[in-house]
Formats: C-alpha cells, structure tokens, sequence
C-alpha cells in the first residue's frame, strides 16, 4: 500500500487500483469506545464519494515492554553540525529537524537514540575536539523525552572505522587514538552532565571482523572501561566481560532451539537487522520487530541508518539510479520524516508485543485466582511462539505464512484473553 501523506490530494492513474495506509493516532485520555465517521474522497471531475470508518478504542493502555530496546542504530540526524560555516539559523533548522526525527522515533516505538559523529575528527581554536553533533544529540534526546540511556558512535574519531571509510583503520595509530578514545569518554561524560541529559553509553567500533580490528576492538575497549560507569555496546560478540550489550547482525545470532523461552548471557544481547528497512515487505519489518524480538528474547533491535541522505544509494528520491533499493525507512520531507509502510509496520509490530507483554502481566497476576484461565492463556502464547520457529529470512520479500490476516488474527486473540484475565 501507500502512505497517505501529508496532502489533500493523491494522484492515481486512470484505471489503475491503488491501495492507501491510513494511520489513525488515538491519544492516551481517549475514553475507550467505539467512534464513527466518513472518509470523503473528490476526485477533480467527479463526485465526491464517501467511505465509512468506525474505530474502536479498547480499554487496555499499551506501554513499552521493560527490558527490550528500540533504536535506529549509527544514525545520522546531527551530522552537519559541526561544519563551522553554518549561520546560527542554519545551525538551529539543522537541529529543529533532528529534533523532528527523534520525536517521530518516539512516535514509532523506539526507546533511545543511537547517533554516529562526523566522519572528520576536528579541534575548536581553544584545543577542544569540536562535539557539537553530540551536545545536540544530547539536548534532543533530553527535549523529546528519551530518559533511558542514549549511544554514541565515535569510531571515526579515533581511526577505528572500516578501511573504505574516512576515519578508518588505515590511519590508526595506537599511541594517539587509544588516549584520544578515553579522553573522548570523559569528555562526553562531562558534556552530558552540563546539559542534564540521559544516561550515556559508547560504541567506539563497528563490525570488528577481521583480526586486525578485533584486536583494535579490544584494545579500544580496555582503554575506554578505565573510566569509571563506561557501558559499552557494540556490533560484535568479542571482548568477554569488557563487553556489555552485544549488537550481532541476524545472521550472527544464535536462534532459541524450540520450546526454550529464555536467552541466557552473561550480557545483553541485541540484534540488528537492516533488511527491515530493504524488505519489500512490510510484514517481515512488522514480525521481526515484533514477535520475533519477543521470541528470540532479545534485549534490543535496531536497524543502521535510516532515513538519511548519508545512506542514499545515488539519488533517495529516485529508485532507478542503482541495481538496489534506497536505504530507506523513512524520507526526509520539509513536515517532518515522511513514513514508508515499513516504518509504520515496524510500530506494529512493537505494538504487537507490547499487547503480549500486557495479557503476560495479567498471567502473573491472576494465576492464583484463576489458574485454569491463566493456563490455557499461556498455552495459547506458547503455540505463538511454535509459529515463529522458522527461518525468517524466507520472509524477507513474500508473506509466507506470516499474512496481514495472521497478524490480525494473533492480535485479536492476545486481546481476548486480556479482556478475558481482566
């Protein structure tokens, strides 16, 4: 389907069906009930027609599930930032705009920020690295309402980003940049204590592959953990205890064998899975969000880079420049981030399991009063989880088993039985 935008109008071409996405909000003091009303449709030559719509708004309040983080990771939102050629209006609508991003990532279920620094290292006059992609960073995250804690991306800073890159291993040198790492470290502690902003965590390497960068890796991590609170997050499953929150690719992951609910990890682990933002299929982006975080019991999901012109393969508003599709989950529009149907199923799919974490919750607490309910509720979960032992790359581009029509039929039933246990 198509989004429908920000516009009164759509143009369709003549004897062509087109399917559009209308996505309705309803606020958290909306009284629970049923609502009416009419979709009116005018074409330029014709009459106007009208479509019936009625939504239900049910007694249960959706609440993010503790222990899994959302985010878009390596994101680049205040990029341009520390360009020193930029006037104070165009420093403050490079700021507005990453502000916009944050706040549409909040809207769509994401839980902190993961934010990449330039790809140049550069000092003030004063001696002081210029880090004015992360004080935005920082006060955004704080202005939007992000409170858990935030990530920082500085591989190219000290050097330590893949050989193709600026900021790469090509130019690292161990006597400057494991110093300049920890300095970096304490540097950003101490500019997110001025600005009171959320709790701050460290990526210093991406996708340490080769043996090379892994021993960067772990040097790096050495160095940085020398400074007393660092938590560090990276793409990677090295480093033993030097690692906190492990953040594999999909296909580095280790599946749950069927019928085991729980990861057990002396870290947290994480997945980030970037064909989410390259299906051509919405639901894969909605299930892997979704019910295959809440199976696979993962402390986090994300996706590199979305929506940014840095990631554009060619021009991101022409999608026959390249042999592949846009990096895109969402487009950069002058109103603010303009949503692809995966951006707005990976809310579903969150939405999904924040139902799930709901009719959990009420299983714990009515166990005792009504183990026989709470029993065949729990059996009822367990064969959701059976559903989705497969491998979810076959997903990718086609339904597979995994249609609209399931997904609805799974969201009704977690609804039932939450009306049901209440």
């Amino acid at each position: 389907p198509r989004l429908l935008g920000r516009v009164n109008h759509a143009d369709i071409p003549i004897s062509y069906t087109t399917r559009f996405w209308l996505t309705i909000h309803a606020g958290s003091a909306t009284v629970p009930g049923k609502y009416s009303g009419l979709i009116r449709i005018g074409p330029e030559k014709e009459g106007a027609s009208t479509i019936p719509l009625t939504v239900e708004v049910l007694p249960i309040k959706l609440e993010p599930v503790p222990g899994i983080a959302y985010s878009m990771l390596l994101s680049y939102e205040f990029f341009e930032m520390d360009s020193k050629n930029w006037t104070a209006e165009e420093r403050e609508k490079i700021y507005r705009d990453g502000v916009n991003v944050f706040r549409d990532y909040k809207n769509h279920g994401m839980s902190t920020v993961d934010v990449a620094s330039p790809f140049y290292f550069q000092w003030n006059k004063d001696g002081t690295p210029r880090m004015e992609h992360f004080k935005a960073m920082v006060k955004a995250a704080k202005e939007v309402g992000f409170d858990k804690p935030i990530y920082w991306y500085f591989a190219h800073y000290v050097q330590a980003a893949k050989g193709m890159h600026p900021g790469g291993v090509r130019n690292y040198d161990p006597k400057v940049h494991l110093k300049r790492a920890k300095y970096l470290v304490r540097l950003a502690f101490k500019l997110d204590k001025e600005l009171d902003g959320p709790p701050i965590r460290f990526n210093p390497i991406d996708e340490p592959r080769i043996a090379s960068r892994k021993k960067i890796a772990i040097d790096l991590f050495k160095e940085i953990k020398k400074v007393p609170g660092v938590v560090i997050m990276s793409t990677t499953d090295i480093g033993g205890k030097l690692l906190d929150i492990e953040n594999e690719g999909h296909k580095f992951i280790k599946m749950l064998p069927p019928g085991v609910k729980e990861r057990h990890s002396e870290r947290e682990v994480w997945e980030y899975n970037n064909a989410s933002a390259q299906s051509f299929n919405p639901a894969y982006s909605r299930y892997i969000y979704g019910y295959y975080t809440w199976r696979q019991d993962l402390d986090g999901m994300n996706t590199w880079g979305p929506g940014t012109t840095e990631n554009s393969r060619g021009n991101p508003f022409e999608d026959l420049d390249s042999p592949y599709s846009d990096y895109f989950i969402f487009f950069p529009h002058v109103g603010g981030p303009l949503p692809t149907p995966n951006w707005e199923a990976v809310r579903e799919g969150i939405d999904d399991i924040r139902y799930v974490y709901q009719l959990e919750k009420l299983c714990k607490e009515k166990s005792a009063v009504h183990p026989e309910e709470v029993a065949e509720a729990e059996k009822f979960l367990d064969e959701v989880r059976a559903l989705c032992d497969f491998k979810s790359r076959t997903i990718v581009n086609d339904f597979g088993d995994w249609t609209p029509e399931r997904f609805d039929s799974i969201r009704g039933e977690v609804i039932s039985w939450i009306m049901k246990l209440k």
